[in-house]
Formats: C-alpha cells, sequence, structure tokens
C-alpha cells in the first residue's frame, strides 16, 4: 500500500495505491482471521481510511493509549522501587532492634550466672562448720 501527494490547482489530492499481497490477494486485508492466524487488516484499511479523510482523532487517542503501557509500567517500577526499599529499611532496623535484645538477653545471662555463682558460694559458707576457737593458755610464773 502506497500514498502520494499529487499538486492540483493550488492544493493536494492524496492517491492511494494498493499491490496484490503475497498471499490471499485481498482477504487478509478484509478479514480479521486467515487459515487460524490472527490479521489487524480490517485496523489497517480503517486507519488508511481515516488517515485519508482526515479525521485523524481517533488515531491520536490511540497514540495516546498507546503510550498507556510504557507510563503504567514506569510507574509500577517507581511504586515496586519505593516499596523495596521501605520493606529494606524495615527490615534493617527490625534486625538492629534483634541485635540490641540478644545483646540485652546475654548480660543478662551472664550477671544471672554471676548471681547464681555468688549465691551457691554464700550459700557454702554459711553452710561451712566455723572452727573450734582454740584457747590461748597462758601461764603465769
Amino acid at each position: 500500500m502506497a500514498a502520494e501527494l499529487i499538486p492540483v490547482k493550488g492544493g493536494y489530492s492524496v492517491v492511494l495505491l494498493s499491490g496484490e499481497s503475497p498471499y490471499g490477494a485481498y482477504q487478509p486485508i478484509a478479514t480479521w482471521m486467515y487459515y487460524g492466524n490472527m490479521l489487524s487488516g480490517p485496523r489497517f484499511i480503517r486507519n488508511v481510511i481515516l488517515w485519508a479523510t482526515g479525521y485523524m482523532g481517533e488515531l491520536k487517542e490511540y497514540a495516546k493509549l498507546a503510550t498507556l503501557p510504557d507510563q503504567i509500567r514506569s510507574e509500577f517500577n517507581a511504586l515496586a522501587n519505593q516499596l523495596r526499599s521501605d520493606v529494606d529499611a524495615r527490615l534493617a532496623s527490625m534486625e538492629s532492634t534483634i541485635a540490641g535484645v540478644t545483646s540485652t538477653l546475654n548480660m543478662a545471662l551472664g550477671l544471672a550466672a554471676l548471681a547464681l555463682m555468688l549465691a551457691i558460694a554464700a550459700l557454702a559458707l554459711s553452710l561451712r562448720k566455723p572452727k573450734a576457737a582454740q584457747e590461748t593458755v597462758v601461764k603465769k610464773d
């Protein structure tokens, strides 16, 4: 398919040309399915007619719609990155908190072990029998 602008009386005319298609003649242009294959022939013909008549409004809207997937993809990626960074920050904060709690628990365990050792030592000292007091005899001469 081809288009050519031809100058006519101070303006231009558009001549649309079409040749034989390599398979199926004009059927692939006029139908949406050919031998089980999806085709865009009717959409192509419709777009050519819209272009030839100068009615570009729908095509301009289609161009806007065609950019939507990229816009949505970029917005999705931005939100995904933001979510990922928020989750990473919260995870780091949680790891820091867990490390602090672990350190505190280890210190408490150490103090408890020390207190237990001191209690055992105090118990052992309290249960020990006192040594008999030795009397010192002083001789008088």
